[in-house]
């Protein structure tokens, strides 16, 4: 079994103790394969989102990450922008490390809610059933369909493992296809086009690029009405225009309404 495939069997909402975050309220909690997000309904807190990563390095790609000790574990903070989404890595294994993000500028929160979850970190949660119909289907599934004569170069992202990103010509290592699978909350955008029995909206972002989305299984949102809650597939190709991502988005949805 690939590593990709060990993570995506993980629950990272069991890295959380959700204990330490109950104490501020009630809670919600919402994932795909890779990543689990907990809010409050209230909105006392805006979010905070742990994600499973595929390398054991610990994400510093800001300037100056701040060096942490939590629960006698090594630990690195950073911030995305100055005064803005708190963010700490934490190693987990030889093989993977957890990502902890909250949207709030103030890290003490997360810092507490991260002390308090590293008991959890050595352990491998299993997803509760039945799983939501993105955790078990794979981004990297439409190389499957690919004709025996193109021959894929897989370019792994391991910090999301609902994308999938490869290419199909030998000469060339740019990513032309991008698979990515998210479940998202906020208003149901209006949809340009069907295929199979989805609504779809397309983009063509550039001359040869283009990038068509999926909304489905449109749910109310508990924790922010009047919002929806919906699971986002998303195509986007850097050859082939708009015509390429329709095939593909189409397996993906076919796929998707077999397995739900």
């Amino acid at each position: 079994m690939s590593l990709r495939d060990k993570l995506r069997v993980i629950d990272p909402c069991g890295f959380i103790d959700l204990d330490s975050v109950r104490r501020q309220g009630p809670i919600t909690t919402t994932g795909t394969p890779g990543s689990c997000e907990v809010r409050h309904p209230d909105g006392a807190l805006s979010y905070i989102r742990v994600s499973i990563e595929g390398s054991p390095e610990l994400y510093a790609r800001r300037d100056d990450p701040k060096k942490l000790s939590l629960a006698g574990t090594p630990a690195i903070e950073t911030h995305d922008n100055p005064g803005n989404a708190c963010r700490i890595s934490i190693g987990r294994d030889t093989e993977s490390s957890l990502t902890y993000l909250t949207g709030d500028s103030d890290c003490s929160m997360l810092e507490s809610v991260v002390a308090a979850s590293v008991p959890l970190i050595a352990t491998a949660p299993a997803y509760p059933e039945p799983r939501g119909t993105l955790d078990r289907l794979d981004p990297c599934l439409p190389i499957e369909t690919l004709p025996a004569d193109r021959h894929p170069i897989l370019h792994l992202q391991f910090d999301s493992l609902n994308t999938c990103a490869y290419s199909v010509a030998p000469d060339t290592y740019s990513t032309q296809v991008t698979v990515s699978f998210g479940t998202h909350r906020g208003y149901v955008e209006l949809m340009q086009y069907v295929i199979g029995d989805a609504r779809v909206s397309m983009t063509a972002t550039g001359p040869n690029d283009c990038r068509a989305s999926a909304q489905l299984d449109q749910r109310p949102d508990p924790a922010a009405q009047p919002y929806a809650v919906y699971d986002d597939i998303t195509v986007s190709v850097n050859t082939g225009g708009c015509d390429a991502t329709r095939p593909i988005l189409a397996e993906l949805i076919d796929r998707y309404r077999h397995m739900s």
